[in-house]
This record gives C-alpha cells, structure tokens and sequence, in this order.
C-alpha cells in the first residue's frame, strides 16, 4: 500500500523487547478496516532481536515508519512518536496487546459524531493466549464499566479508569496541554487527569475491541513509574487542589480511620488540605481531629466526604451508603482510593 504523506491518523506504538509479540501487534493494526494511518514504531533503545522484528515488519507496509527515541522510557518514546506523527488523530497501541480489526473505524467514526469529546477507548478482554489472576480480571471489570464523561470524571482518583493502548484523541489536546510527562510516573494516568482537569469530555465504547496480554514483564508491573506510590503522587497533585478549594466553604472528613489511611491523609494534609475529621462505621481513635459516627452522616450537614479506602470492592460499598444518606457524588464526597 501506498504511503500517504497526510494520513487521517497516526498510531503510536513504541516496542523495547517484546520480541515474542511485536508481530501481532502490529499485523492487528495493519489489518484494520480503517486503512488511512501511518503506523510509528517507536525503537525504545529495544533489543536487537526486537529491532530485527520491526525492521522486517517495515519492510512490508509502506504505512509503517520507525522511529528512534533517545533513551529508554515509555513517556520520551511517545514524545517522540508525537513529534514525528502528521495527523490530527492520535491512536495508542501497544507491543504485546492485539486490536480487533474494527476497532480505530469505530473510535473514529464516533469522535466524528461527536466533536464534543476529546479522547475515546473501548473496553477491554484478556488475550487467549495468556492467563491472568483475579486482581487484574476485577480491574478490566471496573475499567471496562466506565463508559461515560461523568463516570470518568466521577472514578477519576480510584485508578486510571482507562486502558492507555485502547485510546484514540485529538492532537489539539497535545498542543493544548502539553505532551507526556517524563518524570518517573505513571505517565498515561497524568494525562488524563490533567486533560480531565482541563474540561475535556472521554467516552468509552461499550465493546472489547483491544486483547490486553498480561505478562510479568509487562510495564505496568515493572516500571517503577508504576507502583503504587508514584499513582498517589499523582494524584494527590490534582486532588489536592481540588480538595483545597472545596474546604473554603465545607469541612473535609475522611471515610475510615486505620493507619493505613491515616497515612495517606498525612500526606493530604502535608499537601496544603486540611482535614477537619475521620468518620466509620466503628468507633475509632482520630487523634487530634474530630471523629464522627457514620451513622451520624446526612445531607446538608456542611461536610465533604473523601474515601481512601482502598480494599477493592469498599470504595463501591461506600459510595452506596453515601447515596443513601443523600449526598451527592462530586457535590458531597468523592472517592481516591489509593
């Protein structure tokens, strides 16, 4: 196929050792029912044996481009994808996941629809030929039920509510907002915090249309970008504010009280938040602060409520018996599991 030096999309997918995989990812995208892209191949100083993947897959597409970053990094690999795309569309993939063949023909067909939204995704399915624990199986579930603007907004402090290599956006939110950060952070998860705190509207299809592979290897369980630290850094640079606005006029309470929490609300509070109080639903030593019984909980009684709690399944459980007080999610509480 001919190259065309003004593509409608541009696909970035960066590649350092997956030697194994880098060949059905990429066959996964040049198969696609939308034909009109160029396919970037981001050489993130790879091994030799997956450089000699992609140089024989370049040799058979002429859609296909390779580019090279200059040190090591997911963030400076997709800078310079970005640097190098000529579209207004951006599209992610990954080096070790699989795109159904209509997936970037109905993300782009409903970005074109509806010009209010800034990024899409679809929602995800494990890859056959990989096994995956119960802890990952229940974060694609949670994932893939953030469909709408609200529910991403609302989920937005759990964890990143979107799988990065299922997302197609708009380049004018690049130049608006700045590209990836580099810092050692998780670097997709930055981005859509700060897009969403910026107004911009994210949808998700309502179809598996990416095979995430789970692996040991994967980045999202090596790269110390990725742990668990490093995703409450993050948000507490968005939170924070967010929290420090509020108490102008509210006074803040955490929902539980353990040491676990307690910790993270330290952190909060070192943050420039202040916490008022702690509430649960057992009687618990806050300190210094106030403690109320959350039975004692109501609308309109001039508290915002945060959760930290971060055991999976809580954050639901809590945001149910909020409801059912009366309060209003983003009005009155939020929940930042951490």
């Amino acid at each position: 196929m001919q190259y065309n030096n003004s593509p409608q999309l541009s696909v970035l997918l960066p590649f350092h050792n997956e030697t194994d995989w880098l060949s059905e990812a990429v066959e996964s995208i040049l198969n696609q029912t939308f034909r009109d892209f160029e396919l970037i191949l981001i050489d993130s100083k790879a091994t030799a044996a997956a450089a000699a993947v992609a140089c024989d897959l370049n040799l058979r597409d002429e859609r296909i481009r390779i580019v090279e970053a200059n040190a090591p990094g997911i963030s400076l690999a997709l800078n310079t994808g970005l640097i190098h795309s000529k579209s207004d569309w951006i599209a992610r993939m990954d080096a070790d996941d699989w795109s159904n063949p209509m997936r970037l023909q109905k993300q782009l067909e409903y970005l074109h629809q509806h010009p209010e939204i800034g990024l899409i995704a679809c929602q995800t399915s494990v890859h056959p030929d990989c096994e995956t624990g119960q802890g990952m199986l229940s974060f694609m579930n949670w994932q893939n039920g953030i469909i709408d603007q609200d529910s991403h907004f609302c989920n937005r402090f759990i964890e990143s509510p979107i799988a990065h290599p299922t997302v197609v956006f708009r380049r004018s939110l690049i130049e608006s907002y700045g590209p990836y950060s580099e810092l050692e952070i998780p670097e997709d998860y930055e981005l859509w915090l700060r897009w969403m705190n910026n107004g911009v509207h994210f949808y998700k299809l309502r179809e598996p249309l990416l095979c995430w592979r789970d692996h040991a290897q994967r980045l999202t369980r090596t790269a110390k970008a990725c742990r668990s630290d490093r995703f409450f850094k993050v948000k507490l640079d968005y939170l924070s504010p967010f929290l420090t606005e509020i108490q102008q006029h509210r006074s803040l309470y955490i929902c539980g009280a353990n040491r676990h929490i307690r910790k993270k609300s330290l952190l909060l509070e070192e943050s420039g938040v202040r916490i008022t109080g702690y509430t649960d639903v057992v009687k618990r030593n806050a300190g210094e602060k106030a403690f109320l019984p959350a039975n004692q909980i109501h609308a309109g009684d001039g508290r915002f409520y945060i959760s930290l709690v971060s055991s999976r399944g809580k954050g639901e459980e809590i945001r149910s018996f909020l409801i059912e007080k009366g309060l209003e999610e983003i009005r009155d509480f939020i929940l930042a599991a951490g």
